[in-house]
């Protein structure tokens, strides 16, 4: 019995030391994660119908938007917004981890509207071999990353359009009564 006890403590130990880096990392990455959680809002550019839905609803997460509105709403987006991506791999942890920080900008102008960072890793030297990391999420993101386009893009009602002048009314033709 306790030479079963000792296979299995030794192979706890070992499992353990395998780990190790990724047990490490995990509190590093965490780390990480806290500090970049935020978004920073330096801009915005009021649009209307362009990305909205008739009932202010944004349109390229709205389910079931038409095939063809989707593609004008994704190319207006396009033609409104540059996201630069700036990878930055760090050493100093004991695993892997890729820095992205991004700057999102209004197209036509360079004027700055979002910057965050958030980071990735594909774990520890054991779970660089497997699919994903074993004791650490993958990816790390901002907890804004879902709303952060209806933040730099809201939305704002066009103004009303000018109605045509009604037409005036035809005179009855001489002759008829």
């Amino acid at each position: 019995m306790a030479g079963v006890f000792r296979v299995l403590l030794v192979v706890a130990v070992l499992c353990a030391l395998a780990m190790f880096d990724e047990i490490v990392g995990k509190f590093q990455f965490d780390r990480l994660c806290a500090n970049a959680a935020a978004i920073t809002y330096s801009n915005s550019v009021p649009v209307g119908y362009d990305l909205y839905s008739r009932d202010g609803r944004w349109l390229l997460t709205l389910p079931k938007t038409p095939p063809e509105l989707r593609k004008k709403a994704t190319a207006a987006y396009q033609a409104l917004a540059r996201w630069d991506l700036t990878q930055i791999p760090r050493t100093s942890e004991w695993i892997p981890i890729a820095q992205t920080d991004t700057r999102i900008h209004d197209k036509r102008n360079g004027v700055l509207l979002a910057s965050f960072t958030a980071y990735g890793t594909r774990g520890g030297f054991v779970s660089r071999h497997l699919e994903k990391p074993l004791l650490v999420r993958g990816e790390c993101l901002p907890t804004e990353m879902r709303i952060v386009n209806t933040k730099i893009f809201p939305f704002q009602k066009p103004a009303a359009e000018p109605q045509p002048e009604p037409k005036p009314a035809a005179e009855p033709a001489a002759g008829k009564s």
